[in-house]
């Protein structure tokens, strides 16, 4: 993942959007993940000097990342919110 085009992928999809496409690619290819998350960590490495207000795309996507991880890699159960 090249860090510009991840922040154009950002710009125009948003957060949210780009996470979720990142997540279905992941999902394709399971094989991607590691390399996603390494990524993900460099970016991080890159930006924890920051301000916050200033990477605040950085810490929505990380959000986005973790809570899309959880649900469909994560050991917890959600069948009761399908009945809500």
């Amino acid at each position: 993942m090249d860090h510009q085009r991840y922040l154009e992928l950002v710009a125009y999809l948003g957060e949210v959007k780009t996470i979720g496409l990142l997540l279905k690619l992941v999902l394709l290819c399971s094989k991607v993940k590691p390399y996603l998350e390494q990524r993900f960590s460099i970016l991080f490495s890159h930006y924890e000097t920051v301000a916050e207000d200033r990477a605040s795309w950085l810490v929505k996507s990380l959000e986005n990342l973790q809570v899309a991880f959880s649900v469909y890699f994560g050991q917890a159960d959600f069948s009761l919110i399908q009945i809500i």
